[in-house]
């Protein structure tokens, strides 16, 4: 068998990998530049985003367009329509990749809250 992700067939359906899982999906895009970040710390540099629509409890995704450099992105919703993305430090040494400024994409995912309420639906 091959690696990835496959769909199976499922009775008369077709199964599909997040199908009906989440009701929208809002995408995002910042900037983010530091001109030295040192190892341990934890940044956000004031990344806190207006996401319309952005809600606490959905999920947030992050992909920085360049390799972070043994670094990390997280983001989540801090308030309503407010995004926050940090980046963790872990490389072991100081961090200068991101001086020139780095474009970090996102989505905002929401979820299905109808199909959350009736589990017997999965």
């Amino acid at each position: 068998m091959a690696d990835g992700i496959t769909n199976v067939k499922v009775g008369r359906k077709q199964a599909q990998q997040f199908q009906n899982v989440f009701s929208e999906v809002i995408p995002f895009s910042l900037t983010f530049e530091d001109d030295s970040i040192l190892d341990g710390d934890v940044y956000s540099g004031g990344a806190l985003v207006d996401v319309a629509g952005a809600a606490l409890g959905d999920v947030v995704l992050v992909f920085p367009e360049i390799d972070p450099v043994e670094c990390q992105f997280f983001a989540a919703v801090q308030a309503a329509d407010k995004v926050e993305v940090t980046l963790h430090n872990n490389s072991g040494g100081t961090v200068t990749a991101f001086a020139s400024g780095v474009t970090v994409n996102g989505v905002v995912l929401k979820f299905n809250n109808e199909l959350w309420s009736d589990p017997s639906a999965w």
